[in-house]
């Protein structure tokens, strides 16, 4: 029974040893029991992205960890990353340029209002 149970075990080694060599570099063999040897591919390797794409993928990863920002202050003239961010309450003539303005994370990273012609032309008049 011993000589029978080697001779088994080496014939089924033989035969994967046999297989091995057969294979070629993109399939590669996966036994899961003795009885049961089945030949599996691997995976395509990833085709490579064109440069555009590459590019609009990494825009897209820049827009996802854009910084939330809110506008706050007594008289919503604060561009902040904090929300119900409080200040004094005064009013500037030039506050009211803010009701139309965006505000959203800038260049630099931080919240601020985004600058425009007709928000600048706005303060521009309104400080004078």
């Amino acid at each position: 029974m011993n000589k029978k149970y080697l001779i088994i075990s080496f014939v089924v080694l033989l035969i994967l040893v046999v297989l091995l060599f057969k294979l070629n570099s993109e399939e590669k063999i996966e036994v899961r029991n003795i009885e049961d040897i089945s030949v599996v591919k691997e995976l395509e390797k990833p085709e490579i992205l064109p440069e555009k794409t590459i590019s609009k993928e990494k825009k897209e990863a820049k827009e996802v960890s854009k910084k939330q920002c809110y506008v706050g202050g007594c008289s919503s003239h604060i561009c902040s990353d904090q929300q119900n961010i409080m200040s004094t309450c005064e009013f500037l003539p030039e506050y009211a340029c803010y009701r139309d303005a965006v505000c959203e994370q800038q260049a630099t990273g931080e919240c601020g209002w985004t600058k425009s012609e007709d928000l600048s032309l706005c303060i521009e008049e309104a400080k004078n």
